[in-house]
């Protein structure tokens, strides 16, 4: 007999991140960031769990991406997630941007930091780093270091290939090179801080990497299920 099973794309995603993540993890990646939510806008434990289990199983770190800041209660959502063993969340605090959510990050720093590593980022650049991570007391940050380029090769009078939306019309991203400065403004806060920076892969436009640095290989995927 031929047994036919149907898979939804609320079951289909799922499992296809679980398989990409054993497969990343297998290849050589320190860790995954990713999000389970519901939505009603709580976390998502059996997913998280599994893929958390799947992680560990690889040696690697389990980080929670900024669904975290999507979430109804996010006091709740970090208890749960301490307690299914994730390593740190990526989190502007609810906000935003970081410096707008600095209040929330500072408590959830101040509560919880011996648990779990709160990772700052949405809006972290030179000019905000130092003042950010002094008035948090979190010792870690993500910053793409993003700046837009100039290309007016982009379009015409009747094609546009901008992709970012009209503020940023014949524009591509790029890393700066004045903002490589985050990882020195952070290193002299702390002496023994490691600054975490998610590297950022572009297939279309290369990137260059601040001497020195150092970037886990960390893989992001996320997915959101209806309440069940």
């Amino acid at each position: 007999t031929t047994e036919i099973y149907t898979l939804s794309l609320h079951d289909a995603l799922p499992i296809s991140m679980i398989l990409d993540t054993k497969l990343l993890l297998e290849h050589g990646a320190d860790g995954i960031a990713f999000g389970f939510l519901k939505e009603n806008q709580t976390l998502d434990t059996e997913r998280t769990k599994e893929l958390i289990h799947l992680i560990r199983e690889h040696g690697g770190e389990a980080v929670f991406h900024r669904a975290f800041d999507c979430v109804a209660d996010q006091k709740k959502t970090i208890e749960q997630l301490i307690g299914l063993g994730v390593d740190r969340i990526l989190t502007s605090g609810g906000a935003p941007d970081v410096w707008s959510g600095r209040e929330q990050l500072k408590q959830l720093q101040k509560e919880y930091g011996s648990e779990i590593e709160i990772l700052a980022g949405s809006g972290v650049d030179e000019n905000n780093v130092t003042e950010l991570m002094t008035y948090t007391g979190v010792h870690q940050v993500h910053s793409s270091c993003r700046v837009w380029k100039k290309d007016i090769t982009t379009s015409n009078e009747y094609v546009d290939f901008s992709y970012a939306g009209i503020q940023e019309k014949n524009q591509y991203e790029a890393v700066a090179a004045s903002k490589r400065a985050i990882s020195a403004f952070a290193s002299s806060i702390f002496t023994r801080l490691t600054t975490l920076f998610s590297l950022e892969i572009s297939l279309i436009f290369p990137i260059a990497i601040p001497p020195n640095a150092i970037f886990p290989v960390m893989f992001c995927i996320c997915s959101s299920s209806p309440d069940s």
